[in-house]
Parts: C-alpha cells; structure tokens; sequence
C-alpha cells in the first residue's frame, strides 16, 4: 500500500465533540506531513471556520482545504467556486418557509452566514456556531444579497427533506446530514469527492493513493474515489459499509490510531472499532 496523501473530514473525525483537534491528533497528523504526505481537510465548513478550527500555524500552514462540502476550493493557483443562483435559493427558501414557518433556515455566502432570525440553542449547537452570539447575521434569505450562494442550511422538520429532494434535486446537491437534523444545498455539482480530484490531479497525485477519514453520508463519495477509506466506529453504518478500515471513535483519536501506524510503517487493516 502507498499512500501519498491523507484526506480529512472535521467534524465527527479529526475534531472530537469539544470541536478540537486532540494533542495526539495533532502529533499524528503532522508527523505524516513531515513524512511528505498531503494533507487535505474536506469539510461541509467555511473558511473562517476552518481557521478558527484548526490549530495555528502547524497545521493549518500544512493542510490543504475543500470547504462547504466542495463548493469552495483553493489551493495555490487553484480556486474553485461553485454557487447556487440567487434565484434559485429564493425559490428554496419560499418553499421551505411556505411548509416549515418556524423552522431554521440560513445560507452561506461570500464566507457569511446569512439568516432570516436568530437560530436557537438547538441550532447554534446544530450548526457548531461560536456561543457569543456573532453568527449569524440576520438577513431575509428571500431578499439577500449576491449571486454566489455557496450552500442552504436547513433543519428537516417532518421530513422535508424528502419534499425538497423531489422538488429542486435536479437543480441543486440536497444532502442529509448529522443524524437527519440537517439539510445541505448547494450547486449540483459540489461535493466532496469532485473537489477532491481536482485537487488530487493538481498535486499529481492518484486517488487510489489517498488514505480518506469520514463519518457522515457527505463523505460517501469521498469514499468511493480514495484508495484507503477509514471510517470513525461512530460513523453512519453506510459509510462503515465502503471502509476498507473502521477505526476509533472521534472522541478517542481514532485518526490518530490509524497515522500512527502509518507514520511508523506498519500494517493498518484491522478494525479498532469497540
């Protein structure tokens, strides 16, 4: 097995449920980086998330990033934005609100987050937003400003999920996430694994040799592409199903416990999943 580069989703894998990357971690990661390893963080997060997010300099100097589930990618000259139409999300939005009055609807744009009211506990939890009260800020979604609209956000209430799927999944990417609470939108062509290949064939590398870590349904192409795929044991049981290793929980270093090993060249085709 040759592994050239380590791709990484954040939250529910590299971060643990205090939204931190763990001292071993950290090590882990940073001793295949010294080894020449890429490494790639695909995440559903914005920029200014990542930043905060990632611990400074090491290894935010050292990673590369795919943000918002792959309609953000930059990388030296590369920069890839893919955006929903205004128009577009207006409909959404109208649709969504027409159906769930009362339920949590925000968007990504231009590295804001945008909202038509002030989120709840529940959502500022849901969508692992800073306590102080700083996002989001609040704008009618149906009137907001700017044609690059990176992805929605919405809660799923009496499975609306379904509906919004039927309604506007030729048209936009509407993804499922984080034990059905949460609804993703974005441009029909964004997603993990797409960023990714770009990525991976600017730095000439093959995807067979990327070891790729995830634990929720937006990492499952990201599965298919790679080589290596290592589920966290609190991952969804279809992405357990592509792995070709489980390893430990995200509140127990399991990035770490796979990295390790391969920083210290030895086999990593067991299962470590408790």
């Amino acid at each position: 097995m040759r592994i050239r580069a380590i791709a990484l989703d954040l939250d529910g894998t590299l971060l643990n449920a205090q939204k931190q990357v763990s001292p071993r971690n950290l090590v882990a990661v940073l001793a295949c980086h010294r080894m020449g390893l890429r490494i790639i963080v695909a995440t559903a997060r914005p920029p200014r998330s990542v930043k905060q997010l990632l611990p400074p300099p090491e290894l935010l100097d050292a990673a590369s990033a795919i943000y918002y589930n792959g309609a953000w990618l930059r990388y030296e000259g590369l920069n890839r934005q893919l955006g929903l139409t205004e128009e577009l999300a207006r409909r959404i939005a109208v649709y969504f609100r027409e159906r769930c009055p009362d339920a949590m609807l925000c968007y990504e744009w231009e590295d804001r987050l945008l909202s038509d009211r002030l989120p709840d506990a529940e959502h500022i939890e849901l969508l692992g937003l800073p306590e102080d009260g700083s996002e989001p800020e609040v704008l009618r979604v149906e009137g907001g400003g700017g044609r690059h609209i990176a992805k929605l956000l919405l809660s799923n209430p009496d499975e609306i999920y379904e509906r919004l799927e039927a309604c506007f999944g030729q048209e936009a990417h509407v993804l499922l996430t984080d034990n059905r609470r949460l609804i993703q939108i974005m441009h029909p062509e964004a997603s993990k694994e797409r960023a990714l290949a770009l990525l991976l064939e600017a730095m000439h590398v093959s995807p067979e040799e990327v070891m790729a870590f995830g634990d929720d349904m937006n990492d499952l192409g990201m599965f298919r592409l790679c080589g290596y795929p290592v589920a966290m044991s609190n991952a969804v049981e279809p992405l357990k199903r592509l792995a070709v290793r489980i390893t430990g929980h995200h509140d127990r270093d399991g990035v770490a416990i796979v990295l390790e090993e391969l920083a210290a060249g030895l086999s990593v085709n067991r299962s470590d999943a408790e």
